[in-house]
């Protein structure tokens, strides 16, 4: 695929770290692959210094192997990952820390439950309705919890507590 003049300086950018934003199917991803190549193959970068971070594991999973098609190689020491997989990375490594050091859904709930109830002095009443208003919304858009929390907006209030918008 021809490139255009935009995407050739984005392939050819070397100056700190790049955020490529383009419409679907304008070839925000064979620019980052082709960059990446440039990177590697034209200024001798290690490829073990390369990160490439993503939002989906779909998305780093397509990139990566599109980066070794291009490249013709079998693996490579870049790293393609999503920003939740690099950073649980980051922590296993640096910290030793495990699933079993991560909060589970449950750990949480408690720590917000806590903080809820003690720092934004709202009532069982008033934190019990707050669930009821969530479960109907997911009722009226028919969309489940995991769907609703997957997609979150916030917005900060002048108090600074997190409120979320559909």
């Amino acid at each position: 695929m021809k490139k255009n003049p935009s995407q050739l300086r984005a392939i050819a950018h070397l100056s700190g770290p790049m955020m490529v934003l383009a419409g679907p199917g304008s070839g925000k991803t064979s620019v980052i692959v082709e960059r990446t190549a440039y990177m590697v193959r034209e200024k001798g970068i290690s490829p073990s210094s390369i990160l490439v971070v993503t939002f989906s594991r779909s998305a780093a999973r397509e990139m990566k192997e599109r980066f070794l098609k291009f490249t013709r190689q079998a693996s490579t020491d870049v790293t393609f990952g999503t920003f939740h997989g690099v950073f649980y990375g980051i922590l296993k490594q640096a910290y030793g820390l495990g699933p079993g050091n991560i909060l589970t859904e449950e750990e949480k709930y408690d720590g917000y439950y806590s903080v809820v109830t003690s720092e934004l002095n709202m009532s069982d009443y008033e934190i019990r309705d707050t669930y009821r208003g969530l479960a109907r919304i997911e009722e009226t858009f028919k969309i489940s919890k995991t769907e609703f929390e997957s997609r979150p907006v916030f917005v900060w209030t002048n108090e600074h507590i997190p409120v979320r918008l559909l």
